[in-house]
């Protein structure tokens, strides 16, 4: 999760913080982040994990005719998209060329040698053209060497030959993603689910691709798809609330913030953005919770000391009680001696530790 918080500027003078948009891959068949904070090459330690438990698979697949489908699934191309398809013939089995280059393409992959695993998977294409188990381990090669867009035509062509590969259309729209092209990602994502309706990655991609098509009603009623699906997934309550602001409900947007900010108490992000739609709706009881647990969690950065003080300092403008403000100042001063060069924080604690002195807060903010 992320431990920074950016931040957006709205009309009623809040601030929201959001976080940035990672999509998610299915190689093959588990969620992972692909586009993470972290350097590339890092990813491919679990890719490698998930390589090895496919490889037995494969080769065993690739010793048949019968095409396979790495989704394990036993839908039929009726059951994709509502209507009756020719049945295709089998696909080419390797020759035995293709069969060396295979082995070769899987022994670089676990190498982690993604460049020499594509020229490999590329030869074995060439001796059997059109077998969709070497297209699948080409397509992994050229995603795991960060090759999205050549990933693309091989997942189409993979789709021509089994259009209920329901694995490579959900890779292939999340590699749309990655590319920015989330028209195609989301017609990608539209076409898997008319055959699985409950797939929970594809849905929350499906959301992400409307949101970044500003189609926010569509991504709201997706991600409200995603929870009634799985109700504690906090990334969803999460991404479901930024909607909500969008869209100027901000009490949807609190009530939303508050059950992520519960489901995932050590993510900074959320707690901010908690506290945000809690200043906006006057619920400042819930702001100076949502501060707390903020600072509980990073006490480094003084914009979230001044964010908790200005939470404090309104609650005792609406309540007068001193121990409130008293908790400002102390909030200012931990700011302050962060970064020193804050003239207006030491004008405010100037203005306001008059009032309290003498008034011991301890330490309102946790250790």
């Amino acid at each position: 999760m992320s431990s920074k918080a950016s931040k957006k500027k709205h009309e009623n003078d809040e601030t929201f913080f959001g976080r940035q948009t990672r999509p998610r891959f299915l190689i093959p068949t588990t969620p992972c982040i692909y586009n993470s904070r972290v350097a590339k090459h890092t990813n491919h330690i679990a890719l490698f994990l998930l390589i090895a438990l496919v490889l037995a698979a494969n080769a065993c697949s690739r010793s048949t005719s019968t095409p396979s489908s790495t989704d394990g699934d036993s839908h039929s191309n009726a059951d994709l998209i509502g209507q009756a398809h020719p049945v295709l013939p089998p696909p080419p089995p390797p020759t035995n060329a293709a069969l060396d280059q295979i082995e070769i393409g899987d022994r670089a992959m676990l190498d982690g040698d993604f460049e020499a695993a594509i020229v490999a998977f590329r030869a074995a294409t060439h001796e059997t053209p059109g077998n969709p188990d070497i297209l699948r381990s080409l397509a992994e090669a050229l995603i795991a060497a960060g090759n999205p867009a050549e990933a693309i035509p091989v997942y189409t062509q993979i789709l021509a030959i089994d259009a209920t590969d329901q694995t490579t259309r959900y890779n292939l729209g999340v590699a749309q993603m990655h590319l920015g092209n989330y028209r195609e990602a989301e017609l990608a994502f539209q076409r898997l689910l008319q055959s699985d309706e409950n797939n929970l990655p594809a849905l929350f991609n499906l959301a992400e691709a409307y949101r970044k098509q500003h189609k926010l009603a569509d991504a709201r009623d997706t991600w409200q798809r995603c929870l009634a699906l799985d109700s504690e997934n906090a990334e969803a309550h999460m991404r479901l609330a930024e909607a909500f602001w969008e869209l100027r409900d901000f009490e949807a947007a609190e009530r939303h913030f508050r059950t992520a900010s519960t489901l995932a108490p050590d993510d900074l992000d959320t707690q901010l953005n908690f506290a945000a739609a809690a200043r906006i709706n006057r619920n400042y009881g819930w702001a100076a919770l949502a501060m707390k647990r903020a600072l509980a969690i990073d006490r480094t950065q003084p914009e979230i000391w001044n964010q908790a003080a200005d939470v404090m300092l309104t609650i005792y403008r609406k309540d007068q009680e001193l121990e409130r403000l008293a908790e400002a100042v102390y909030a200012w001063e931990q700011s302050l001696a962060l970064d020193p060069s804050q003239e207006g924080i030491r004008e405010r604690i100037d203005t306001y530790a008059p009032l309290v002195e003498g008034i011991d807060v301890g330490t309102p903010f946790g250790p």
